[in-house]
This record gives C-alpha cells, structure tokens and sequence, in this order.
C-alpha cells in the first residue's frame, strides 16, 4: 500500500559512486624564494565525511601547522592546512609533500612541489693548483676560487693585498658549482 507513490519505474535514476581521489590543491607560495624568507603554503582538499574528515600531513616537517575546517554545503567539507617555516639552503631543491589521508581504507594523495631557494655565497675557498705549497716570489701560480651558491656564481675578482690585482696577470678561468 502507497509503495508505487514513490516508484521511478518509468523515470529510473542512476546512481554513480566514484571512489577516485583527488590530488589536493597546494598554493600561497612562489617557486623561487630567498634565503631568510617565511614561507606559507597552504594545502587544501574537500570531503563529504565530516565525522571522519581527512587529516593532512606535511614532510619534511619544520615549522608551525594550522587547519581549518569549512562547510561548503550539501554534505561537502573543505580542509585547509597551512604550513609555515623560514626557508634554508637546507630546503633548496627539496620537495615539499603534502599528503592527505583518507579513513576507512580510502587510502592517501599528496602533491608536491619542489623549492629554489637563493641564497649568498658561502663555503669560499681558495686553492693552489697542482698541490704546490711553496712559490717563488715572482713566479707565476694558478689559484682556484670556488663558492657555493644559487644563482651559481658567474665569475670571481682577485685581490692582492695591496688592493685589485693586476688584471693583465690574471687569466680568469673562474667557474661555478652548483
């Protein structure tokens, strides 16, 4: 009794469940940072479990992690988890993960994005070519100058201890390490 008021057998609806996970979204962070800089990035993903909504993680960690939670109606959740810490050289070509997991067997996604980090010349030395320990004043000598650094360094200015060295005595072979 009643049960044909609310049949569809003339108009069936089809129901399609889709179980794909979908990269969360990272942002609020440019590719080429310098030295010394706070760094914010955000990660940000939408769910419809709100009593068990994902969690977020972060790797390499470092720094302080702050998550929000927003309705966005009809049953779907946004979370965002913001990431902040002070770039390094240590984080220079290092990617930074952000992963996302899903409870109940759902499983995990993450995204990445890797960092260019400038940062000044460090790490400087000076060598003599060949091993040589001792020189005769007047006789020639070749140096090596290397340094670390990103952008790598494009060339090197001689010093004698009187001031700039002569540049005719100078034959720069200077090259950069990266």
């Amino acid at each position: 009794k009643g049960i044909d008021k609310y049949s569809f057998t003339d108009s069936p609806v089809n129901l399609t469940v889709e179980d794909k996970l979908t990269p969360p979204e990272m942002s609020g962070y440019r590719k080429e940072i310098r030295e010394g800089e706070v760094v914010s990035m955000q990660c940000k993903t939408t769910h419809t479990c709100n009593v068990a909504p994902p969690t977020i993680r972060w790797t390499p960690q470092g720094g302080p992690v702050s998550v929000d939670h927003r309705d966005l109606g009809e049953g779907r959740w946004e979370i965002t988890s913001r990431y902040n810490f002070t770039a390094s050289l240590t984080h220079h070509k290092e990617s930074i993960n952000c992963t996302v997991h899903h409870g109940g067997g759902a499983g995990s996604i993450s995204s990445r994005a890797t960092l260019n980090v400038s940062y000044a010349p460090r790490n400087t030395t000076v060598s003599v070519d060949g091993g040589i320990t001792e020189v005769r004043e007047g006789s020639p000598v070749a140096m090596t100058c290397s340094s670390e650094s990103n952008p790598p360094i494009s060339s090197y200015a001689w010093y004698s201890l009187s001031g700039k060295a002569d540049q005719t005595q100078l034959k720069e072979t200077g090259r950069s390490e990266e």
